[in-house]
C-alpha cells in the first residue's frame, strides 16, 4: 500500500490535464500510415487537447502572485484554446481539403496551449516555468509565422501543399530561401517536441493538477 508523507499531494495519473495535452500533441505530431490509412488520426489528438484545456481551466492554483482579477482571463484563455483545438480537429478530418486553413488552425491552437500553460504557471507564482513556456511560445510563433509567409511567397508552395520540385524536376525555390525554410521547419518541430516532453514533465506540478482531498480518520 502506497502512502504519501509531508505536504506532497498524492500522484493520481488520471488527474493530469497536461499529460492529456502531451498525448494530444504526440498524436497530432505523429503521422503513421499503413496502406495509406492514418492509424493515428489527428482529430483524436485535438480532442485530447480540447479536453485538457477545459480541465486546466478548472484548476485554480492554491498559491500564487497573480491578482485575483486576472483569473477570468485565464479561464477565457483556456476556453479559447479548447475552441481552437476543436476547430483544428474539424479541419483535420480526411474529407476536408483546405490545407492552408488547417495549418493556420494547427499553429494557433498549439500557440494558445503554450500560452495557457505559461499563464497557469505564472498564476501559481512559478516564474521559472512561466518564462520557459513563454520562450517556447516565441519560438513557435516565429517559426510558424515564418513558414506561413514562405508558403504565400511567389515560387513557394504552401507547407502542407504540393512538393518542392518544379516542372522539370529542379528545385522551384532559391537555395538560400530553402535553407531558411528548412531552419524554420527544424525550429517548429523542435519546439513541438520540447513542448510535448515539457507537458508530461510539468503535469506533476501542483499548479497543473487539481488538489487531492483525502479523508482524515476520526
Amino acid at each position: 500500500m502506497s502512502t504519501t508523507t509531508g505536504h506532497e499531494p498524492a500522484r493520481v495519473p488520471g488527474r493530469r490535464p497536461l499529460a492529456v495535452a502531451g498525448w494530444g500533441l504526440l498524436l497530432v505530431g505523429l503521422d503513421l500510415r499503413v496502406n495509406g490509412l492514418d492509424v493515428l488520426p489527428d482529430v483524436v489528438g485535438w480532442a485530447l487537447l480540447l479536453v485538457a484545456a477545459l480541465r486546466l481551466a478548472e484548476i485554480v492554483p492554491a498559491t500564487g502572485t497573480m491578482p485575483t482579477d486576472r483569473e477570468p482571463g485565464r479561464r477565457r484563455l483556456a476556453v479559447l484554446t479548447a475552441v481552437a483545438a476543436g476547430l483544428a480537429g474539424a479541419l483535420s478530418l480526411p474529407w476536408v481539403t483546405e490545407t492552408t486553413a488547417a495549418y493556420v488552425a494547427w499553429t494557433v491552437a498549439v500557440g494558445l496551449l503554450l500560452r495557457l500553460v505559461a499563464v497557469q504557471a505564472a498564476h501559481a507564482g512559478d516564474a521559472e516555468s512561466s518564462r520557459r513556456w513563454n520562450r517556447l511560445l516565441v519560438c513557435w510563433a516565429v517559426s510558424a509565422s515564418g513558414l506561413t509567409v514562405a508558403g504565400a511567397a511567389p515560387g513557394l508552395p504552401v507547407l502542407l501543399g504540393a512538393g518542392w520540385l518544379g516542372t522539370e524536376g529542379t528545385l522551384a525555390v532559391d537555395g538560400a530561401v530553402l535553407a531558411v525554410v528548412l531552419v524554420l521547419v527544424v525550429v517548429l518541430l523542435g519546439t513541438l517536441l520540447v513542448a510535448t516532453v515539457g507537458l508530461f514533465r510539468d503535469s506533476w506540478r501542483p499548479w497543473a493538477r487539481p488538489p487531492v482531498v483525502t479523508a482524515q480518520a476520526g
